[in-house]
């Protein structure tokens, strides 16, 4: 049984529509992952390492 909870706070929400960029990172760096930044390039969060999940092309965030 996978006891892992995805984490959602205020600290992750806003009144007001947000326009972020998903970046996939290589296998080699840390296992791959994802970085997701906003348009100035500061980084809002970061998702290391990933399952495969759904079809390929599509991402699950």
């Amino acid at each position: 049984m996978d006891n892992s909870m995805p984490v959602v706070s205020k600290m992750y929400c806003t009144s007001t529509p947000a326009a972020l960029m998903i970046r996939r990172r290589p296998m080699v760096v840390n296992g791959g992952g994802f970085v997701v930044t906003d348009f100035s390039h500061n980084v809002v969060f970061i998702v290391d390492g990933c399952g495969i999940l759904g079809s390929k092309g599509e991402l699950m965030v």
